[in-house]
């Protein structure tokens, strides 16, 4: 898995921008949070691209690429512990002169968030729902792998290959 995802990174396209997203559902199953994703993606991109329907969308490289990892973490749900699944994103830089964090959160906050009823919309500096920050390819290069190490997660659910922009050469 590991090499497939850095294969990613350097064959496919090297992303500029790591960005949580957390669900104000708490989804446990990786068929809601694929879901959830599916439907994200759908409006952060058609939003992006200024398209009126996700059919209408460009591939890449036509618009930036993006990949998707769940990762679980553990949290409290009326008093007992839960394995919910946050969301990774991986993007490539966007067009100038968007390719700004400034840029990236008024999107997502102001035009993607009310249209994602799943998408948790805190901002507060303990429940950030969406966390925004540039790319480290030390840090953010094999990052969603420790899940599937610290939780034996099966490999299949780390990377979401459906609503990811892979590319196989």
């Amino acid at each position: 898995m590991e090499k497939v995802i850095l294969n990613q990174w350097e064959t496919n396209f090297r992303p500029h921008w790591f960005i949580t997203i957390e669900w104000n559902d708490l989804p446990t199953s990786y068929a809601q949070v694929e879901g959830h994703t599916k439907h994200l993606r759908n409006v952060f991109l058609t939003q992006l691209m200024g398209c009126r329907s996700p059919r209408d969308l460009p591939d890449p490289p036509g618009r930036p690429s993006a990949i998707f990892f769940h990762e679980r973490k553990p949290a409290i749900c009326r008093s007992r512990q839960i394995l919910p699944f946050h969301t990774h994103l991986h993007l490539e830089k966007l067009p100038s002169p968007l390719n700004e964090q400034w840029y990236l959160d008024v999107l997502l906050r102001s035009q993607v968030a009310p249209r994602v009823q799943k998408l948790l919309k805190t901002n507060t500096e303990e429940n950030k729902g969406i966390v925004i920050k540039r790319w480290n390819k030390k840090h953010h290069g094999s990052y969603n792998l420790k899940d599937y190490y610290k939780y034996h997660q099966d490999s299949d659910l780390v990377l979401d290959y459906r609503n990811s922009d892979l590319k196989f050469t």
